[in-house]
């Protein structure tokens, strides 16, 4: 009797084997998850084989075995040609699946580097864009994805502080935008934190805007106390100069204006275009800016962030703000480096990060 439906006990067996490792894999990684940590990259590429791959042959192989029974049972034509006729629609829909998989960035493969310092550095591949981050490995199956990197991740970095909470608190301040508004400031701000695209808001009545032909305030001493006060100097340790600096190796080239504005904080920003477009049927005003951030972790470089905001009829900001580059400056050199990059926790170019240190 067992030998008769061997066959397909196997089948069963190997059904129910494959739904069981899924089910624990995918419930592990819910629960690490939970946790704030991930699968190491050997385990993770083990899933994707069971999960992705190895559904494709052994559902081609299910099927030639159920196409060779019912050929030696029934021997009938139009058995045989639905066979086929699934059989093709089956490989037409696993490449189809595929192709879904990889335009939805649902495939991610990784591969780990040791560090000399015992961390990891994370190369991810999602299709069809690649990227890489810090971990700390917890233990053979499990790493913890870092908030920080510091000297004790990657010993590049001059920092040699430890990635404590106060550190990455500290982190996460330093990379806000400089250019922030109270509540009271922008009432249509719900709180006065946020993320980096609620800190570009900024109300009209707190604009104070300085052309270059703008007349310089004067002391009864008669020194220059405007916010560009001191540019003559030309050192980049400026930001107004280094913004210029910027621009000229930038966005002169492309025609770009270059409009020195403060909030009302006294915050430095560079206008540098504005024009009309259109945002779902809604007639809006584009602005971009280029806003000083801060000096590097290395103390080399003056950083900026490029944004461009939204505004409707009315001069209300759209909550749309979005990051095109950042961009750091040479305070000795002058050179001007590209973070190609969009966002804040997004890696930035390998020049970026050897000129200024960070990523």
């Amino acid at each position: 009797m067992l030998r008769k439906y061997r066959k397909l006990l196997i089948l069963i067996f190997f059904l129910i084997l494959y739904v069981l490792v899924l089910t624990v894999y995918l419930l592990g990684e819910r629960l690490l998850a939970q946790h704030g940590l991930e699968y190491r990259a050997g385990i993770s590429s083990l899933g994707f084989f069971w999960i992705y791959l190895l559904p494709f042959p052994a559902g081609g192989v299910l099927l030639v075995c159920l196409y060779r029974w019912l050929k030696k049972k029934y021997d009938l034509r139009p058995v045989r040609i639905f066979c086929k006729i699934f059989f093709a629609v089956y490989l037409l829909a696993a490449v189809c699946l595929a192709g879904y998989l990889e335009a939805m960035h649902l495939i991610h493969l990784d591969y780990e580097e040791v560090l000399d310092t015992g961390y990891l550095k994370i190369y991810e591949t999602s299709f069809p864009d690649a990227s890489w981050y810090y971990c700390a490995p917890v233990s053979f199956f499990a790493r913890e994805p870092l908030t920080q990197v510091t000297s004790q991740v990657d010993g590049r970095y001059e920092d040699d502080g430890a990635a404590s909470g106060d550190d990455v608190q500290a982190e996460e301040d330093s990379r806000s935008p400089v250019i922030t508004l109270t509540p009271e400031e922008n009432p249509d701000m719900p709180d006065g934190s946020g993320a980096a695209e609620q800190d570009m808001e900024n109300s009209a009545q707190g604009e104070t805007e300085y052309n270059e032909d703008d007349n310089s305030e004067e002391t009864d001493a008669g020194q220059d106390t405007s916010p560009a006060a001191g540019d003559a100097s030309g050192s980049l340790s400026i930001p107004e100069n280094a913004a210029r600096a910027i621009y000229e190796a930038v966005f002169a080239p492309e025609g770009k204006t270059f409009q020195e504005t403060y909030n009302a904080k006294g915050n430095l920003y560079i206008v540098l275009d504005s024009y009309e477009t259109t945002i779902q049927d809604q007639q809006v005003t584009a602005r971009e800016t280029l806003v000083y951030d801060r000096k590097s972790q290395n103390g080399k470089c003056q950083l900026f962030v490029y944004y461009q905001e939204h505004y409707d009829s009315q001069g209300n900001q759209l909550d749309n703000t979005s990051i095109l580059n950042f961009y750091a400056v040479d305070m000795t050199t002058g050179q001007v480096t590209a973070g190609d990059k969009t966002a804040w926790s997004q890696p930035a170019s390998e020049a970026y990060y050897e000129a200024t240190g960070e990523y």
